[in-house]
């Protein structure tokens, strides 16, 4: 739980209405939403939902159970 809340808070500073990659990465348009900053990729939830702070901790709580902490680059800073 400490290293999810060091993740949440470096990738939103705690804003649930956080949105952010407003540009393309690898070609793709795709910005992340909330707490955990969850990239609205093709195949993932609405970004209606992925602000809604109940529904973006569960969701990346399930990413972090299929990838662990992969998906979020400040988790690679901080060296998990």
């Amino acid at each position: 739980w400490a290293n999810a809340q060091r993740v949440m808070l470096g990738e939103s500073g705690g804003n649930t209405g956080a949105v952010g990659d407003r540009y393309p990465i690898k070609g793709l348009l795709a910005p992340s939403y909330g707490l955990f900053q969850i990239r609205a990729l093709p195949g993932r939830p609405d970004p209606s939902l992925l602000v809604d702070p109940e529904y973006n901790v569960a969701y990346a709580a399930k990413l972090w159970g299929q990838q662990g902490w992969g998906p979020w680059s400040y988790a690679r800073k901080i060296g998990l």
